[in-house]
């Protein structure tokens, strides 16, 4: 296929057109009108100013009394984490925004070489830039869009995987640890030590768990009144988690959940007692299973980058909150995966099935009974299986 082929020139139509969409929709607002944006970064800024007034970062009631408006969405991290966004408190937070979101931008950046550089090693650098800006659904757009610190913690984790690879398992765990600081679940990927052939992987597991307790549990006893309303305002983020649906949150739970409302709507019927939760759980089992297979292979063959690249994606699969700023973590393993020989030939075809704007396409919130915000998760869904073909096919 020539270089000027009918073909690829469609092929670049098509993303220059995604590249429009995503740019018009979730990178100009902050841009131009930065102040309708970054909702997560402004109540833990306000949080770290409430902290250092005296107040308490957990209560709305102080959040609204230092910010002078009510605060939709309370503080939610960990006690200690305060201490990461008092370096923005001494701003106003008219400056703090932009600070902030330039430190997201240079690490997103950071991402991109470590990624396309260091670890992905396959395709050209400019196609692996415009992948990264428009994979499922833009989500590194969106999470420059909501101010979330999940950049953040994405840019910890994956320097902590460029260690795991190379051997380096304290700086794995270290950064490990910090990546989990905030919002704990990435703590799972400690598990990666079982999968070292180092002898001290266990010692390793072992103090790196240790060391999380301690910094989850210390507040208790130091500081109780911010340790209690960090536990509070935990809990009403769990209970929020049940309207957390569809394109903001196309996890595999808030799926199943949805399907089990649709065959209750359907069949006139009403579901038993927790349907979803006990269908979640065999699609995990499912997931483990087939994973299980596929992991023996790849360890077996010895090829420990892409045993990291499909733990990540069993990990996405399973987590039982997925933002749509969270698929960022996919992004290095499902460039790979389309790098594969195996699917050389379908390659554009697989990037462009993830390039696509899917909250641009939609017409209304319940196209397709709702399933369309579902998309990105069935893309991670079709990467892992492509994953678990190329491991049982050699």
């Amino acid at each position: 296929m020539g270089e000027s082929s009918p073909w690829k020139l469609a092929v670049y139509a098509v993303v220059l057109a995604f590249l429009l969409f995503q740019a018009q929709k979730v990178l100009l607002p902050v841009l131009s009108d930065i102040d309708s944006t970054q909702w997560d970064f402004e109540k833990d800024y306000y949080g770290a100013v409430a902290y250092s007034r005296g107040y308490n970062p957990y209560h709305n009631s102080d959040l609204a009394r230092v910010s002078g408006k009510h605060m939709a969405l309370p503080y939610v991290y960990p006690p200690l984490t305060i201490g990461f966004y008092r370096l923005f408190a001494f701003l106003r937070y008219d400056s703090a925004q932009y600070v902030f979101l330039a430190l997201k931008a240079l690490l997103l950046v950071g991402l991109m070489r470590l990624w396309g550089w260091r670890m992905v090693e396959s395709g050209s650098k400019s196609e692996f830039a415009v992948f990264t800006v428009l994979a499922y659904n833009s989500t590194a757009l969106i999470d420059l869009h909501t101010g979330n610190v999940a950049m953040l913690e994405q840019a910890l984790l994956w320097l902590g995987f460029h260690y795991y690879l190379k051997g380096d398992l304290m700086r794995f765990t270290g950064f490990t640890l910090a990546a989990a600081s905030f919002k704990v679940l990435p703590i799972a990927f400690l598990g990666l030590l079982l999968f070292s052939d180092d002898d001290r992987r266990h010692k390793y597991l072992l103090t790196s768990a240790a060391i999380f307790m301690a910094y989850l549990l210390l507040p208790a006893f130091l500081m109780p009144g911010l340790f209690d309303g960090y536990v509070r305002n935990l809990e009403i983020t769990i209970f929020h988690l049940r309207s957390e649906r569809g394109m903001i949150n196309p996890s595999t739970l808030a799926l199943v959940k949805d399907l089990t409302v649709l065959w209750s709507f359907i069949l006139g019927l009403e579901p038993p007692a927790n349907a979803h939760l006990i269908l979640y759980l065999a699609m995990a089992a499912a997931v483990v299973s087939v994973s299980a297979r596929a992991v023996s292979e790849l360890r077996r063959r010895n090829d420990r980058r892409m045993l990291l690249f499909f733990l990540v994606l069993v990990y996405a699969l399973l987590a039982p909150r997925m933002k749509d700023y969270g698929y960022v973590i996919l992004i290095p393993s499902t460039f790979y995966a389309a790098g594969l020989p195996r699917f050389r030939s379908y390659r554009p075809l697989i990037l462009l099935a993830g390039m696509v704007p899917v909250s641009v396409l939609q017409p209304h919130p319940e196209f397709l009974l709702g399933m369309w915000g579902y998309y990105a998760l069935a893309y991670a869904y079709l990467i892992w299986v492509l994953y678990v073909i190329e491991a049982a096919g050699e």
